[in-house]
């Protein structure tokens, strides 16, 4: 990935630091002061290595958690659709959801009278749902 400039103008100052040329102690400590000279503000150091830096070992991946979404009558009786009645309430979703999902939130903001604003990988499209 080209990360020169990667910033832009919302940096103070940019730097490309050559580890192997021995100058990237010295380049460092210059930017690094210039980061606190006033005003005060972010640099962008590019740093290139022979190899990503990676832990020792890697962390094991976690296996996702199962989850069934409760039936919709049991959503609109629950403690949450009591707690949040009479209160101006916004959902928002995103991210792809399992089946039901779309019918099940459009039951709670039904319930509420609220809003949705979702992604469009939630495939929430109803009455509620702000386009």
């Amino acid at each position: 990935m080209d990360q020169i400039n990667l910033f832009g103008r919302h940096v103070k100052s940019f730097t490309d630091l050559d580890v192997a040329s021995g100058n990237a102690r010295s380049d460092g400590r210059v930017l690094a002061m210039f980061a606190f000279f006033l005003p005060a503000g972010p640099v962008h150091a590019n740093i290139s290595f022979d190899e990503p830096l990676l832990p020792a070992e890697l962390p094991e991946v976690p296996q996702p958690m199962e989850w069934e979404p409760p039936a919709t009558e049991e959503l609109q009786h629950g403690d949450l659709i009591e707690s949040l009645e009479g209160r101006t309430v916004l959902i928002v979703a995103s991210g792809r959801q399992r089946h039901g999902f779309p019918d099940a939130l459009e039951s709670v903001a039904t319930a509420l009278g609220a809003p949705i604003v979702a992604d469009p990988q939630c495939w929430v499209v109803g009455s509620n749902t702000i386009a």
